[in-house]
């Protein structure tokens, strides 16, 4: 967690800006794959109305504040993907 927050202040934003910047991205990346996990057992529209409510449910959680769920969920979601029964 801390190399990540170092990576975010290694761009030279500010800091609230380039930790939440990071924070948005984990946040769009485990949409994304909640999405591709959800395609499988769902149809397409069901599987993006879960990563919309992913994103919401992420924001109202407290993303702002870069709490670390929102860092390993995505690898969590990414190892999901790896193990799941094609």
């Amino acid at each position: 967690l801390f190399a990540l927050f170092g990576l975010a202040d290694a761009t030279g934003l500010p800091a609230p800006w380039s930790y939440q910047l990071l924070a948005t991205g984990f946040i769009v990346l485990g949409a994304v794959l909640l999405r591709n996990l959800a395609i499988y057992l769902t149809d397409s529209v069901t599987a993006s109305a879960a990563a919309v409510l992913y994103i919401v449910l992420m924001t109202i959680y407290g993303s702002h504040s870069a709490q670390s769920e929102i860092y390993h969920v995505p690898a969590m979601l990414g190892m999901a993907l790896l193990v799941r029964d094609t």
